[in-house]
């Protein structure tokens, strides 16, 4: 068995100042030779590259003997690969940014852990999942209660998200099939719903809304006067959950 945490290269490559020196210092070398070496040997080797598989491992090797099976080896394997390349990845992007004179890069690579399978994509035939970072915009949000989200609904709430929050005051935006049919800014969250579901009553109803605030009770009673399928917003007040929750809101 090998077992390798490689350097934290993503952890200094993250704060904005760091030097040349440190982020090539923090480039693990004979890590990443290790467990490609060890997994290309999956048959014969167990590769562990995350704290995460201990247990787990653990507890196979007790029910098993010491040993783990052909299958959960080969398990490991692959996340080696799929660990080495990611490790690369940030590496390669990271120093594009040393002494660029272009703040864009020249390629752009996306990789993403899967959150979550869906029961279905854009139609009923179609397979589909949730990729995203922990804690980065609407894949990486909690939801709080409701009934378990669509693709349609996923991809409707990102579009309320990200326009909601192009706005420095309180605002609000209202998305039906991907398409705005309603946004306001004002003084107040609930003001600034209002004037949105102004905009297009008719459209408003079943689609999803974005909020740029914490959703308070005034807010959350004005929503409630129709039928909204779910709400994205960074918090809500335990009087809004009260009201939103008898709605079967999702939120």
């Amino acid at each position: 068995m090998v077992v390798v945490n490689l350097y934290r290269f993503e952890d200094v490559a993250a704060k904005v100042d760091a030097r040349l020196d440190d982020l090539i210092e923090n480039i693990d070398i004979g890590g990443p030779t290790m467990i490609r070496a060890a997994a290309k040997n999956y048959q014969d080797v167990a590769v562990v590259v995350s704290p995460a598989d201990y247990g787990a491992i653990v507890e196979e090797m007790r029910n098993n003997g010491g040993g783990l099976s052909i299958e959960t080896r080969w398990r490991l394997a692959k996340k080696v690969f799929r660990t080495t390349a990611d490790y690369d990845a940030a590496i390669s992007a990271r120093l594009e940014k040393v002494d660029s004179a272009n703040p864009l890069p020249p390629d752009l690579t996306l990789r993403a852990p899967k959150l979550m399978d869906l029961r279905y994509g854009e139609n009923p035939h179609q397979a589909a999942a949730l990729y995203g970072r922990r804690g980065q915009g609407i894949a990486g949000a909690d939801q709080l209660h409701g009934k378990e989200l669509s693709y349609n609904n996923l991809v409707d709430l990102d579009a309320a998200w990200q326009l909601a929050a192009e706005f420095s005051q309180p605002a609000t935006a209202i998305v039906k099939h991907t398409n705005p049919c309603g946004c306001a800014e004002r003084e107040s969250l609930a003001e600034a719903y209002r004037k949105a579901f102004e905009c297009d009553p008719i459209s408003a109803y079943g689609g999803v809304i974005g909020f740029n605030r914490a959703v308070d009770e005034e807010t959350a009673r004005e929503v409630s006067k129709t039928f909204i399928e779910a709400i994205a917003a960074p918090d809500y007040s335990p009087e809004a959950l009260a009201v939103l929750r008898p709605r079967r809101i999702c939120a």
